[in-house]
Order: C-alpha cells, then sequence, then structure tokens
C-alpha cells in the first residue's frame, strides 16, 4: 500500500497509494487501513469510477504537508473520530478539480485553486466530484491562533484562488518535499515559520475584519520569495 520513510535529515515521509492494492480488496482495504486506521476517517468511491488515491505526506515541526490526488471520493469525519481528541487545524488549497465540504451548516464548493481552514474537531464531509488534488497543511491550532485573531471565525471562508497569499503559498510549498532543501535543522525551522507566516497572511485575507495577532515582517515575506 505504500511505505513510511525516514531520511538522512531525520524527516518523516509518507508515500501511500491504492496502486499496490488488488483491485478486488482495493476499496475496502484502503477504507480499513489508511483511512480509518491512519487518517482516522471514512471514505466511499463516488459512481462507479475505480477507486483511485495517492498521498505524499511530510512531517515538519510545526505541520504535515501533503500532497494527495485522487478519483471522485466522498471523505467523511464522522463523530465518532472525534474522539481522538485532535483539534489541529487543515488549511488546504485545492489544485485540481472540483470539490464541496459540508461543515457547520454549509455546503463551500472549491474552484481550481481556492483554498479553505477546516478543523478536526468537527463533523465534515468533503467530496471530490471529480479527478484532482490537493495541497494541504496540517497545523496545530496554538500556533495558527496565536497568528490570527479569532482563527476559529475564518473556518469554513474560502480564500479566492486570486489572493496574492494563496499564490505565493501554493508555490513555497513544493520544496517542503525536497530533502537537499530541508537539510539542516536551522532551515527546516525557517521554512516552517515562512508557511505559517503565508498561511496566516491567507486568512487575513479570507474575510474584512479579521486582525493579525501580530505584524508579519517584510523581510520575512520576502526571504520567502527568495526562496521560491
Amino acid at each position: 500500500m505504500g511505505d513510511k520513510l525516514m531520511d538522512q535529515a531525520g524527516l518523516t515521509t509518507f508515500r501511500l497509494s491504492t496502486d499496490d492494492l488488488p483491485d478486488k480488496d482495493r476499496v475496502a482495504m484502503w477504507r480499513d487501513h489508511c483511512c480509518r486506521v491512519l487518517m482516522k476517517l471514512d471514505i466511499e468511491p463516488i459512481g462507479d469510477t475505480r477507486l483511485e488515491y495517492s498521498i505524499l505526506a511530510r512531517d515538519l515541526p510545526g505541520v504535515r504537508v501533503m500532497s494527495t490526488a485522487s478519483s471522485p471520493v466522498r471523505i467523511i469525519r464522522t463523530r465518532e473520530y472525534l474522539a481522538d481528541g485532535n483539534d489541529d487545524l487543515v488549511f488546504i488549497i485545492n489544485q485540481t478539480g472540483k470539490t464541496t465540504v459540508t461543515a457547520r451548516g454549509r455546503d463551500v464548493s472549491l474552484r481550481e485553486g481556492d483554498a479553505l481552514l477546516m478543523s478536526a474537531s468537527e463533523v465534515k464531509v468533503f467530496d471530490r466530484h471529480s479527478y484532482g488534488g490537493a495541497l494541504s497543511f496540517r497545523i496545530p491550532r496554538s500556533i495558527l491562533s496565536s497568528m490570527v485573531t479569532y482563527v476559529g471565525d475564518v473556518v469554513m471562508q474560502v480564500i479566492p484562488y486570486n489572493t496574492d497569499a494563496l499564490k505565493l503559498l501554493a508555490g513555497y510549498a513544493a520544496p517542503l518535499f525536497n530533502d537537499m532543501a530541508l537539510a539542516t535543522p536551522e532551515f527546516r525551522r525557517t521554512a516552517v515559520n515562512h508557511l505559517h507566516d503565508l498561511v496566516a497572511l491567507a486568512l487575513g485575507a479570507a474575510r474584512d475584519g479579521v486582525a493579525m495577532g501580530h505584524a508579519i515582517p517584510a523581510a520575512r515575506l520576502r526571504m520567502a520569495k527568495s526562496y521560491i
């Protein structure tokens, strides 16, 4: 199904794919092992489409970066799974395809390039209506709440694809899967700090009146641009 790797820099990387599973057991094995055990989610294919799903995830101090691609599916975080106590916030960028997220009594549609903040402590339904991919960042709530005032108020608020900070963030994330780029602990900390800043900036643009808890120095943003 996949593997969990620890590289020389001490970074943990997960690679999982349905391509490693036999067709007749694919849905059951993916649902029971990957989704219910590892991610605490339920999953169902939409329609008669053959289930295809791949995950590349990397754990860094203060964030899990995850790139996913899948066929049409419905993913559900049920009340049963909330018992795990995870209250992280998940910032997702819908890179390709059409998706709809339902939570807090709202249905939110994401175009290609749009982003959304979700809470792991809430029941939600994520529908991917066509084959596509997403980039997501799972960040401890304590980190974002220290950077964005009333961060809970921007959960389920769409960040449009043309938001400047969002466009910068999507490009900045790619090198976080590059082992050479993250060779030293100091650079890993700097890279994650920049990522947190960019997520906070994107959330600040989600709705008028959302204030930043502290100013983000322009020099750090210039450094992030240079890194890209």
